[in-house]
């Protein structure tokens, strides 16, 4: 017995065989305090409820609190179960588990974030991305728009941007034809929904490439109230500042003034590093734009707000200097 082991909470054990009950699999929690001895039962854990279920053959994953998530990597199947206590006597349905995940090369990946809570994602195809919290189990139900964020472009691409308040953003600059997005989740309640235009701050064009974590900035509060993203198309036929909302985020396209601060062909945010934004004493955020709207090149314009709705619309010779 015994195709992946793992030590949760007090030193407890979790032992997953996918042969359980011919086939149905199972995922065994044993206490350190009290040895068992005798044969293995459904008593005893986290177990199918049909054959060739598989309960556990994906493996076993450790939350940052020591509790764990098993995978069903036949039947695409994860459930969340306490590490102090574990799952016993337990069948897998969709009251305790995500079901119907989409079908992956890899098994998933945990990632920890600093907060305690976590994020499961497909190790290569991705598509999807399950939000765990500190303690207690992620949203269950068949997958889904109510059970995880969907629409993510690849693993690979995906990029955690931590904010203040436990919130984060998930940048993943592959998704909707690399147009690219930044999706704000809230660290406190399930992150769920599809990568879209209503649900994430996204590029307009293929190849836009919004996402990137070089992109953001803090604000420079105590404790910082919005965030900054500078992008810009890489043929510099377009460019954006987006200040948002840390408690929020921000939806649509960076290349919207109802959403963004827009530059033009006269007055971009070019794509260099150069000082381009700062926070003054008094709260205001000053944006540095190449060019005048006149049209000199080699000029510079300056554009002054209160981050927030003042903040949005498309520089020109009446709102710069």
């Amino acid at each position: 017995m015994g195709n992946h082991v793992a030590e949760v909470a007090n030193a407890s054990l979790v032992v997953s065989y996918e042969g359980f009950d011919g086939g149905k699999g199972g995922v065994f929690w044993f206490s350190a305090t009290d040895p068992v001895i005798g044969t293995v039962s459904a008593a005893m854990g986290l177990t199918g409820d049909s054959t060739d279920q598989k309960i556990g053959a994906g493996g076993i994953y450790v939350t940052p609190n020591k509790d764990y998530v098993s995978y069903a990597s036949t039947t695409r199947i994860l459930t969340w179960c306490p590490g102090a206590t574990g799952c016993r006597g337990v069948t897998v349905s969709t009251a305790n588990s995500v079901t119907g995940l989409p079908e992956a090369t890899q098994e998933p990946t945990l990632k920890a974030r600093a907060a305690g809570d976590y994020i499961l994602t497909d190790s290569q195809d991705a598509a999807w991305l399950i939000w765990g919290p500190k303690s207690g189990p992620f949203q269950s139900g068949p997958y889904g728009e109510t059970t995880a964020l969907t629409g993510i472009g690849s693993a690979g691409s995906i990029s955690l941007v931590d904010l203040p308040n436990n919130a984060f953003l998930i940048g993943d600059m592959t998704t909707l034809d690399s147009k690219g997005a930044f999706t704000w989740c809230s660290g406190t309640s399930p992150c769920v929904g599809t990568v879209s235009a209503t649900r994430s701050l996204t590029g307009e064009l293929a190849n836009d490439m919004v996402g990137d974590p070089y992109q953001v900035t803090l604000s420079q509060e105590a404790v910082p109230a919005h965030y900054i993203v500078r992008w810009w198309r890489s043929d510099n036929s377009a460019s954006s500042v987006t200040v948002c909302p840390t408690a929020g985020g921000c939806v649509g396209v960076v290349t919207d003034p109802a959403v963004s601060l827009v530059g033009t062909a006269t007055q971009p945010f070019q794509n260099d590093y150069a000082p381009w934004l700062w926070f003054l004493p008094n709260g205001n955020l000053l944006v540095r734009a190449a060019g005048e709207p006149g049209g000199a090149s080699q000029g510079q314009s300056f554009f002054m707000c209160v981050p927030g709705p003042n903040c949005n619309g498309t520089l020109s010779a009446s709102n710069t200097f």
